[in-house]
């Protein structure tokens, strides 16, 4: 079973982002442009990391 319709009707009840890795192709059917259809913001995973201020370091860090 495919989650996205789900994901897609609920995200304006929540008022929320629909976050996934497809990119939008024109006269395609998929999450991005269905998103475009109904007025829904969508982003890449890489764009929501951005969004939220995500951070990531290639130092490991040690605690004593």
């Amino acid at each position: 079973m495919n989650a996205a319709p789900f994901v897609i009707a609920r995200a304006p009840v929540i008022k929320g982002t629909v976050v996934t890795a497809e990119k939008f192709k024109p006269n395609a059917v998929n999450i991005p442009n269905i998103c475009r259809q109904f007025s829904l913001e969508c982003v890449s995973l890489e764009q929501f990391m951005e969004l939220e201020g995500w951070i990531f370091c290639s130092q490991s860090v040690r605690f004593y």
